[in-house]
């Protein structure tokens, strides 16, 4: 389980999220896999999803209906094959039994009592939005501050107070008109 515990205003914000364990040892399709048929026709892994978009070089293609007498159900068989020769192609397939997690069930709490997520949603903005404002002032007064130095040296240098207006401007604000509304 994951979890997060963050304080703001005399108040106490935890979020824990459970991590499910998706691992498996079934075959899995290899997308580095490459295959040149006997005609010379080149296969290779497209991209995740549906098995036209994992294999878009190849068609899949479907048995006529038969009966299974061993599960008394009627069945068809597929695979894939290259539609230029009809060579059935087998695509490589790899086994990964490392663990693999997925977000499970969150939880927040708010001084230690449960809540909605919108509740603790809510507050986490809150907090993100009071945290950003107070790293733009803290980076606004270091801008200043830079500013300081700079336009002292320029008058040291005899510069126009215009041109030193611009370049402080600048500096401070991003632009030489000054603070923007």
């Amino acid at each position: 389980m994951a979890s997060a515990k963050m304080e703001f205003q005399g108040r106490t914000l935890e979020i824990e999220q459970e991590r499910v364990e998706v691992s498996t040892a079934l075959p899995q399709p290899d997308p580095k896999w490459t295959y040149t048929d006997h005609a010379g026709h080149q296969h290779a892994y497209g991209t995740s999803g549906s098995v036209t978009d994992r294999y878009p070089t190849l068609v899949l293609r479907e048995s006529e209906p038969y009966w299974c007498s061993d599960c008394q159900d009627e069945h068809t068989d597929t695979w894939l094959e290259c539609p230029l020769c009809g060579e059935k192609i087998t695509p490589g397939t790899y086994i990964d039994t490392s663990p693999k997690y997925l977000p499970g069930l969150t939880s927040y709490l708010i001084d230690g009592q449960p809540v909605s997520k919108e509740e603790g949603d809510a507050l986490f903005a809150q907090m993100r939005a009071e945290r950003e404002q107070e790293q733009r002032a803290r980076t606004l007064k270091d801008a200043k501050a830079r500013a300081q130095h700079a336009e002292q040296a320029m008058r040291e240098e005899g510069l126009p107070d215009e041109q030193i207006q611009r370049v402080v401007n600048r500096m401070v604000y991003g632009t030489p008109e000054g603070e923007q509304s």
